[in-house]
This record gives C-alpha cells, sequence and structure tokens, in this order.
C-alpha cells in the first residue's frame, strides 16, 4: 500500500512538472505588480523593502519558513493527538 502511496505522488509530481516546464508562470506578487502597472502606469510606490535578497537566498528563507511552520504544526498535531490518549 506505502509503495503504491508512493508511485502515486511520484507520478504526479512528475505530471505537474511537466505541465509546467518552460510555461513561464511568475508569482503572485510579480502578477501584482503587473497589474498595477497596466491599470495605473503612473503610480509611484511609496514603500521600499528594507533588504531584497537575491533568489537564491530568498528560496531558501522560503523553504526555511515552510519546514519551521511544518514542525510547529506537527508538533501541535503530535501533542493533540498525545493528550487525548489514556495513561497506561
Amino acid at each position: 500500500m506505502k509503495r503504491l502511496l508512493l508511485f502515486g505522488v511520484a507520478v504526479a509530481a512528475v505530471v505537474l512538472l511537466l505541465a509546467t516546464f518552460g510555461s513561464g508562470y511568475t508569482g503572485t506578487d510579480q502578477q501584482a505588480v503587473s497589474a498595477v502597472q497596466e491599470r495605473a502606469p503612473e503610480y509611484d510606490p511609496w514603500a521600499s523593502p528594507a533588504w531584497a535578497p537575491g533568489a537564491t537566498t530568498e528560496a531558501a528563507l522560503f523553504a526555511l519558513q515552510g519546514g519551521v511552520g511544518a514542525a510547529v504544526l506537527g508538533y501541535y498535531l503530535d501533542r493533540l493527538r498525545t493528550s487525548d490518549a489514556p495513561d497506561a
């Protein structure tokens, strides 16, 4: 059963990668900037970032954020599960 599930996840990942490869996908931040520039070309941003990391650093920080969030969620769910267990 586990092998079948792992195979299904692998096939889904490959299909997703092949479906989006070379599609020019952009993130929502870039889509928002494009929409603002399209609708109001005279708009001048009133704030600027204090620090703009490079692309690799940005990806690493995003992955770190996801990892910390997953760890906190896993810890909470484990505590929730074990707190309902009867004492042995």
